[in-house]
């Protein structure tokens, strides 16, 4: 769920934005029903969220949860580095971060596998959801 940080790791790597926003989304092994691009994407996804699931700051931060929220503290922590990554964006990125944002969601819509399991136009938003 740290979409932003996902996000500014595909440009900084050169991979596909696509790919990181589907990493959340397909399981399993990968086949060839994605693009090269994509695959690696989705790749990169899930080694970031391996990293960061296994860093012990993160996981001090997910033991700060009781039960029952415990089961969404993994999520509830990375949006909230997602959150803490948006408000001091300009020490990250040249960019501002509505512009980065906007750039984003064009090569998230240019990069879609018309094979997702949804839609593109699902990801309308996305250039809003930083700002």
């Amino acid at each position: 769920m740290n979409l932003l940080a996902h996000l500014l790791l595909a440009e900084r790597s050169d991979t596909s934005f696509a790919g990181q926003i589907l990493g959340d989304e397909i399981k399993g092994r990968l086949d060839d029903r994605f693009l090269p691009g994509v695959r690696h994407g989705i790749r990169l996804h899930r080694a970031i969220d391996g990293h960061s699931d296994a860093h012990d700051g993160h996981r001090r931060l997910r033991n700060r949860f009781r039960p029952p929220q415990r089961r969404y503290a993994g999520i509830l922590v990375d949006i909230g580095l997602d959150y803490a990554l948006a408000r001091h964006w300009g020490d990250f990125h040249p960019d501002s971060l509505e512009s980065f944002a906007r750039r984003a969601q064009q090569r998230v819509m240019a990069e879609w596998p018309s094979n997702a399991p949804f839609n593109r136009m699902r990801l309308r938003g996305l250039g809003v959801i930083f700002q």
